[in-house]
């Protein structure tokens, strides 16, 4: 009997999403405990992707909201021809590129990621997988105006801390972000920038979409903050340990605001720089007031104190 326990755990999780979507601000369950890696071979991959298939339009409450069931049916049929000459986190990697293609935020496949990368993967759990797991890379990117640059690192990797991205193995960050974008589920930009940071510093992802010739090491090359080219081989972090991070310094919380920090929704004038200070935590109603009277207040603040810049 075939094997269902690598994507049909995740797609199951996939639907426990997409059933409570409106229970977005719940608190994120404890990360799934992994368990040893069980081989799977391609009849078992095919038996899940079949499953995937037939219960991801069956459980969704309008899967075809903006990809057409032809596109859908097309990109499974060759991912089950293809199976066969795919790793299996290539294979894993293809399945969310589908998952993804259905266009919603909360549509999603939960990859098997080391619970020691501390990635955030949702606000539902999923069972935790039996395939082996995907590592990470010993630094965390921050996506700014003047493109990806280094927010933390291994203290081994700290004198890499605000240096800027220019290719990843020979792949510029235009060129990353374009072989990315398609496994990103998301519902803005911001979202699919925020999640594309991520993506790029899992090596098995990185080899999945040809943005590496590796999921062993990739070579990155870098502009540090004195303006030199600096190219370094990153290799992945053994799974189950966590680097020693050091981190750029954070931005101080606006003055005479610390008692607000804890609250979810607010806004306010602040001096330095002249803006609008927006806190939006979570994106449902509060006690006392609706998310929808609090945008509402937002708007009727900016248009009438003038202010650009929020």
């Amino acid at each position: 009997m075939p094997k269902m326990s690598n994507c049909w755990s995740w797609i199951a999780g996939l639907c426990c999403v997409l059933s409570a979507g409106r229970a977005i601000a719940a608190e994120p369950e404890p990360a799934a405990v992994a368990r040893p890696a069980v081989p799977l071979t391609s009849a078992d991959w095919r038996s899940d992707l079949v499953l995937a298939r037939t219960e991801m339009p069956r459980r969704h409450v309008n899967l075809f909201h903006t990809l057409s069931p032809a596109a859908y049916d097309t990109a499974f049929q060759r991912l089950l021809v293809d199976v066969d000459h795919l790793t299996e986190h290539e294979i894993i990697v293809r399945l969310a590129e589908i998952v993804a293609s259905v266009g919603d935020g909360h549509s999603r496949l939960t990859l098997p990621l080391d619970p020691s990368a501390g990635f955030f993967s949702g606000h539902t759990g999923t069972a935790a997988s039996r395939t082996a797991l995907f590592r990470q890379l010993p630094l965390r990117l921050t996506r700014t105006s003047e493109g990806y640059v280094v927010s933390r690192a291994d203290e081994q990797l700290a004198d890499l801390l605000g240096a800027r991205v220019s290719s990843i193995d020979g792949q510029d960050p235009v060129a990353a972000e374009t072989l990315l974008e398609p496994i990103v589920n998301r519902d803005n930009a911001h979202q699919l920038y925020d999640l594309l940071a991520r993506f790029m510093v899992v090596p098995e992802v990185l080899h999945a979409r040809a943005v590496s010739q590796s999921p062993d090491q990739v070579r990155w090359q870098f502009i540090d903050q004195s303006g030199q080219s600096r190219s370094v081989i990153l290799r992945p972090v053994a799974v189950g340990i966590t680097p020693n991070w050091k981190s750029l310094p954070t931005v101080d919380w606006p003055a005479g605001f610390a008692d607000r920090k804890a609250a979810s929704l607010w806004f306010a004038d602040i001096a330095d720089p002249d803006a609008v200070y927006l806190r939006v935590a979570e994106i449902a109603d509060m006690p006392g007031q609706t998310f929808a009277a609090f945008a509402e207040a937002v708007e009727t603040h900016l248009a009438t104190t003038g202010r650009r810049r929020l």
